[in-house]
């Protein structure tokens, strides 16, 4: 449980969408979004983040705990991770992250995921080819 109020604050994307910024972690954003921001979603896609989050990582991983963090407050969730590359092949991931959701979008839409766990897609980066 936090001992401090959130502080959000006016943000912008780099594509210059308007945001909100919240000092804290990435499960204290959803808190924020779920409750004070008034989003009520279909779904919580958390990240990309940059590295795997497999094995133990997955424990310490913001980006699962994001993710885990909106299913305990009834919104299913996806964590969605990049493998460790020079450079990290982001365009992949996102590709890979929207394929997932062309795919389930009718059950994400019918309620049909649930809470009951997350969804952890980890991206692998090759940069020496597919």
């Amino acid at each position: 449980m936090r001992n401090r109020a959130l502080v959000v604050t006016d943000a912008e994307t780099l594509s210059g969408h308007p945001a909100k910024a919240v000092d804290g972690f990435p499960a204290d954003t959803v808190v924020w979004a779920l409750g004070e921001g008034g989003i009520e979603p279909d779904l919580v896609i958390s990240g990309i983040n940059d590295g795997q989050n497999i094995g133990p990582l997955v424990d310490i991983s913001g980006t699962v705990g994001a993710a885990r963090q909106a299913a305990q407050m009834g919104v299913p969730a996806v964590a969605t991770s990049q493998g460790l590359g020079d450079p990290a092949d982001f365009p992949s991931g996102v590709e890979a992250t929207m394929a997932w959701l062309d795919q389930h979008l009718d059950a994400v839409v019918a309620g049909e995921l649930g809470t009951e766990g997350i969804i952890s897609i980890n991206i692998p980066t090759c940069t020496a080819g597919a």
